[in-house]
């Protein structure tokens, strides 16, 4: 994405519709909000009216189209099957297992199972995008998982499966070739729209939207956003100017407390060094830093560490 300093660009984001659920999040309700209002007419119409169904406030029933790219899951066919304990339960969270195993069940995402695979079941908060990608058939036994209500596995791609990001990325990639860095860039579940002109960015909009529709893909709304001057990707601020950091993560770090440990230099390092680019000499300011992850250093905060880290 390029473009000159001072001329005009517009952007839109587009994230993918979270897990088949009838409850609303509170926080979604605020995105939705903050977002509708912010669309103008002609946007308003592409999204709401012209490509409504690629905007559901759930996931539909029934199985992903079969788009030729469901998820392998390769294990050794040598190593031991996992089969672990029923993990205990509370009934708050009993309840609202049998809550998502009756919607998951009717759904077609899950199906009853006989698999000598069997993980336990374990509450997370789980992330946007799943669900939207089959597992290849012969592979459905790998997922399976137990619990007080019994044996089942999935059909389509769940959370917490290793490969699972790559997969979905990979088909993201496939599904949006036709447009891919001519004005669509595509990580995970995040879809970055990039235009020179309003027309055009409407024009840019309704391509890459007839895409999702056609490959059976949907988006969440309260999460999107168009016809932006500028936003948020991937930790970095995107305008008309080009790339800057985003106010949230330098805030982050200058407001970093002062590491007690090597584990506390270590994850400051780790957020630090997402910026480097911008920094001249970084690695050589924060070498009093580095020095100290090495081998067998025992953790020492001197003059010199703290002239570093501020």
């Amino acid at each position: 994405m390029a473009s000159l300093p001072g001329s005009e660009v517009f952007l839109a984001l587009i994230r993918n519709t979270p897990e088949q659920s009838d409850e609303t999040d509170e926080t979604d309700e605020v995105d939705k909000k903050r977002t509708i209002p912010d669309m103008t007419p002609e946007v308003r119409s592409i999204v709401m009216e012209e490509f409504a169904d690629v905007f559901p406030e759930k996931l539909p029933d029934g199985l992903p189209p079969d788009r030729g790219d469901a998820m392998k899951i390769e294990t050794d066919p040598t190593a031991d099957r996992p089969f672990r304990p029923v993990i205990r339960l509370s009934i708050a969270e009993l309840d609202e297992l049998r809550k998502q195993l009756d919607q998951l069940l009717k759904a077609g995402f899950i199906k009853p199972s006989t698999s000598p695979y069997g993980a336990p079941v374990l509450f997370v908060r789980k992330k946007d995008g799943y669900h939207q990608q089959r597992i290849f058939e012969p592979h459905t036994h790998k997922t399976a998982f137990r619990c007080r209500y019994g044996h089942f596995e999935f059909n389509v791609v769940p959370f917490g499966l290793t490969n699972a990001p790559a997969s979905f990325s990979n088909m993201m990639l496939r599904v949006l070739d036709p447009v891919l860095d001519k004005w669509v860039v595509v990580y995970l579940d995040d879809l970055l729209i990039y235009s020179k002109t309003k027309r055009e960015h409407l024009q840019h909009l309704r391509s890459v939207l007839a895409l999702l529709r056609k490959n059976g893909l949907y988006a969440k709304l309260s999460k999107c956003s168009f016809m932006q001057a500028e936003t948020e990707f991937l930790g970095h601020t995107i305008t008309k100017d080009g790339i800057k950091t985003s106010a949230g993560l330098t805030k982050a770090i200058r407001e970093w407390p002062t590491p007690k440990s090597t584990k506390d230099v270590q994850q400051f390092l780790g957020l630090a060094q997402f910026y480097q680019e911008y920094v001249s000499g970084f690695a050589k300011t924060a070498l009093p830093l580095s020095s100290l992850l090495a081998n067998n250093t025992p953790f020492t905060w001197t003059d010199e560490q703290q002239s570093a880290f501020l």
